[in-house]
């Protein structure tokens, strides 16, 4: 398996580096340990990918022009059939689908993190086509930490979630 490595984006760095030197706002607290625990939560991604022996390129952290849109990919799986795409989400705790919105269970709404997913398989279905391929793609949105829970789930095949790992990537 070929793959690049993940390295912590200039924002995070940056924060880290404002947090040591001055008290910083809550604000930017709140992200720093946002994009802390993302980095977290694809890294820990990272490694059950790593662990695959089956000959695939995998692509981590990409940032995309398409249709004069940027976008990221946490991760990508180039197989012989088709891309495996990934949002990875390391969401602790309690949440619940509402009228096709997200919530904490405290009834803060968060964004739909399948509309990202959608974004970025339509920004790369995009990509490949103007540049002449016409490769499948499969989106999947990941729960990484084992403390995440989703209320009022219905069965969604493009969710994975922590229990899923294991058994998504021995049947694909």
């Amino acid at each position: 398996m070929q793959n690049n490595s993940r390295f912590e984006k200039d924002n995070l760095l940056i924060l880290r580096v404002l947090k040591k030197r001055k008290n910083i706002a809550y604000k930017e607290k709140a992200s720093l340990s946002r994009l802390e625990k993302g980095f977290i939560g694809e890294r820990m991604f990272d490694d059950w990918v790593d662990k695959l022996t089956k000959k695939w390129t995998v692509l981590k952290d990409l940032q995309i022009k398409s249709n004069n849109s940027i976008f990221q990919i946490d991760s990508m799986i180039i197989t012989q059939e088709s891309i495996l795409l990934f949002e990875v989400k390391n969401y602790e705790g309690d949440y619940y689908i509402e009228d096709e919105k997200w919530y904490r269970v405290n009834g803060s709404e968060i964004q739909n993190p399948l509309l990202q997913l959608k974004r970025s398989e339509s920004l790369l279905r995009i990509l490949l086509q103007n540049l002449g391929y016409t490769v499948p793609i499969q989106a999947f949105l990941v729960f990484i930490n084992p403390t995440f829970h989703l209320y009022h789930a219905t069965r969604n095949p493009h969710i994975i979630f922590p229990t899923q790992l294991d058994r998504f990537f021995t049947t694909n």
